[in-house]
């Protein structure tokens, strides 16, 4: 898929919920569920919203299974929690079934048990056999303006793991079919000069390293 450059955020964020849209229905087709790995951070906020809209009101969501690729360790009903964000936007305004929603369970402590939890989870989920990696259908992803995607930060030790799926700190999000980076604003790569990682993102998620960190905030996932 090329690479496509709007001209306005409004643009950007139709087109980002366009492109859900559209790739729903494929999904369907080939394996009767639509699996995507939400990011989090402030970004995809106006993109949940336009999910939420009358617009995209066709969209099947007792068919569609969300995921995060990362979360900050806060209860999940604290301001600066993903899942509270994304609850607020979108789940509480559209019907997808409460079991479709696989949050990551913060309350769970100390935070590598949260993070095995959720390696459970994904496990279970995708029925993985030892070695495998779960594949979503889409993955959102966002990018700072240090470059950092999915809560990788440049030169993070979190790029030299290797055998875990979950771990506290980061999350393999790797081998996914689709991915949709969302950078828009001053507080965004765009016109800060980092236009150049993106040639390191993709490194990072398709050459040999397999791991994404997740977001900290005191020390957690």
């Amino acid at each position: 898929m090329k690479p496509r450059i709007f001209e306005t955020p409004a643009d950007l964020f139709q087109g980002a919920a366009e492109e859900f849209a559209n790739r729903a229905p494929q999904a369907l087709k080939d394996h009767g569920r639509f699996c995507v790995a939400l990011s989090g951070g402030s970004t995809p906020k106006r993109l949940f919203s336009l999910l939420a809209s009358g617009k995209f009101s066709a969209l099947p969501w007792k068919q569609i299974f969300l995921f995060w690729g990362d979360e900050r360790y806060v209860p999940s009903d604290a301001p600066e929690s993903n899942f509270r964000m994304t609850k607020e936007a979108l789940l509480s305004k559209v019907p997808i079934p409460t079991e479709n929603v696989f949050r990551i369970k913060t309350e769970i402590s100390p935070s590598d048990k949260a993070a095995a939890d959720y390696e459970q989870t994904l496990k279970t989920f995708f029925n993985l056999q030892s070695g495998e990696l779960p594949r979503f259908d889409l993955t959102l992803n966002g990018v700072g303006t240090e470059g950092h995607t999915a809560s990788l930060f440049p030169h993070s030790s979190a790029l030299d793991e290797t055998s875990r799926l979950v771990v506290a700190d980061f999350a393999r999000l790797k081998r996914d079919k689709s991915w949709v980076f969302i950078e828009a604003g001053p507080g965004s790569c765009a016109g800060t000069g980092h236009e150049g990682v993106f040639k390191g993102v993709a490194r990072a998620l398709l050459g040999d390293r397999r791991v994404i960190e997740m977001d900290r905030i005191g020390g957690g996932l």
